[in-house]
């Protein structure tokens, strides 16, 4: 009898993983229902996970690699290699978010077999299928695949509906190994989706290239009550992720949802994504309702304090609505945390750079207790932006490995200069620090008595700010110089390494 066993491989990502692969969980579900084995094997969590997967992947009918920008293309790609190299009849399929975008490049290198575009939950079973009865792949929707020397896309075919993950799939995974644990607050955390989808056009996203635009589909507020019972009786979790893209885009839904939590008792926290345009047209039972069943933070995007910036960027938002949302959350106590965006193209100098650090501060002086995050600008391939960036003089990897190297926070643009780096710097982790400074560096105030010094610190900070008087700062020039022998420090470093590579 032919083997019906398939395995999974997550690669390494360049920071410690927070979630459970999701994916994968998902893609599980027919394979279970129809009596296959399936085996995931995450590079992240596992010691000596390569001879795991060779001895694995040696009985299997395909080995599948979910990757994303950045780390996971090296990863994924030595595995590739590895594993063709040992056993050459594998078929290695590639699935995720870069793969759909980069299919054309990825698949000229013959390491990689197929690769599945978009969701996997209906081509990859079918892909499964025609290897085992070695079929045409022809009929198969999302599949890029190479035949006579050339690379074939099928038509892609976005899912049309979600459906949960198989419980039985959680068995697939040391589960215990992705439950953040929070020892002071006894939180056991984990991540989840009950949707996927947005209505958003924001354009630094390429969520329409993977999921498709304008497509919202949802699992019932009753079958994501039963899986957060699950999570809650089977591995004692108490604090729930909401992973969905935008969870509050069906109002009664969501309000739906948040009852059952409250009526079925399921004493947890949880988090969740939303629009600064629907907290505007939040009604009250929904804001109450939030609270009651226990939300600890919202994320949202804010991006800029800059309404020219905020449409460049096609958020259909403004400074002002930014604001009001602020007012909204304060009134309801429920806690936000805010990111914004610099370095984004066809910025005004740094008249942009400076409304944002303004609106931060009003909304730091309305709702002290709100949550800042700051990412630079990076352009994604198959985004409005990436188009964009192109036109400024962007210049992407001119091969698939290169995007290895892509870090996204920190890509870099030619319009993003030094000086600009440092007043982001200035701005938004030196002023803010002196301002509003972390619960850590509080306590080093404290330990150190230097709550005079402190205090007199931040008055002379309002003072610059208020007038634009930057200059004549003698800590910023130390940061300054610090952060200049580090650069220094990085390039000698490097330089040296490719001297020693070529010797």
């Amino acid at each position: 009898m032919p083997s019906k066993k398939i395995t999974l491989f997550y690669p390494l990502i360049n920071e410690t993983p927070f979630y459970p692969p999701l994916g994968f969980l998902t893609i599980s579900r027919p394979f279970l229902e129809a009596g296959y084995q399936i085996t995931i094997i995450d590079a992240n969590i596992e010691d000596n996970f390569k001879e795991k997967l060779l001895f694995e992947v040696s009985d299997s009918i395909c080995l599948g690699v979910s990757l994303i920008l950045g780390n996971q293309i090296k990863s994924g790609y030595e595995i590739s290699c590895f594993i063709k190299k040992q056993l050459p009849n594998i078929p290695i399929v590639w699935g995720g978010w870069f793969p759909t975008l980069m299919y054309k490049q990825i698949l000229q290198d013959k390491n990689i077999d197929f690769i599945i575009r978009g969701q996997g939950e209906d081509s990859f079973p079918k892909l499964v299928e025609c290897i085992e009865k070695k079929e045409d792949f022809r009929k198969i929707p999302s599949l890029v695949y190479r035949e006579d020397g050339k690379i074939n896309a099928n038509e892609i075919e976005f899912i049309k509906n979600i459906k949960p993950i198989n419980k039985k799939a959680y068995q697939l995974i040391p589960i215990e190994k992705y439950i953040q644990k929070n020892f002071r607050s006894r939180n056991r955390r984990i991540g989840y989706i009950s949707s996927i989808g947005c209505y958003g056009r924001c354009a630094f996203c390429c969520l329409p290239q993977a999921f498709g635009r304008n497509r919202y589909f949802t699992l019932s507020p009753e079958q994501t009550i039963d899986d957060l019972k699950y999570l809650v009786s089977t591995y004692k979790v108490n604090h729930i992720d909401f992973l969905d893209f935008n969870f509050f885009i069906n109002k009664k839904r969501a309000k739906k949802i948040l009852k059952g939590i409250c009526q079925e008792k399921l004493n947890i926290t949880w988090e969740a994504n939303i629009r600064v345009d629907q907290i505007l047209h939040l009604d009250e039972e929904l804001l109450c309702c939030m609270k009651e069943s226990g939300l600890s933070l919202l994320y949202i995007g804010a991006e800029s304090g800059s309404n020219r910036m905020l449409s460049l960027i096609q958020k259909n938002i403004t400074a002002e609505d930014i604001e009001k949302c602020n007012l909204i959350l304060k009134k309801y106590n429920i806690k936000p945390s805010y990111s914004f965006i610099s370095g984004i193209m066809n910025e005004d100098g740094y008249k942009d750079l400076e409304k944002t650090f303004n609106l931060i501060l009003r909304l730091k002086k309305d709702y002290p207790q709100i949550v800042l995050s700051f990412h630079h600008y990076s352009p994604w391939p198959g985004t409005y932006g990436f188009e964009k960036a192109l036109n400024f003089g962007f210049k992407p990897p001119n091969s698939f490995l290169g995007w290895s190297k892509y870090k996204t926070e920190n890509a870099s643009v030619p319009w993003i200069k030094f000086s600009y780096e440092m007043k982001v710097v200035r701005f938004f982790q030196y002023y803010m620090e002196i301002l509003y400074p972390s619960p850590e560096t509080i306590e080093l105030i404290k330990k150190y008595r230097l709550e005079l010094f402190h205090n007199i610190l931040k008055l002379i900070t309002n003072i610059r700010i208020k007038y634009k008087f930057y200059y004549f700062d003698p800590f910023w020039g130390l940061i300054l110089i610090c952060k200049l022998l580090k650069k220094c420090y990085q390039r000698i470093t490097k330089t040296t390494s490719r001297k020693w590579k070529k010797w």
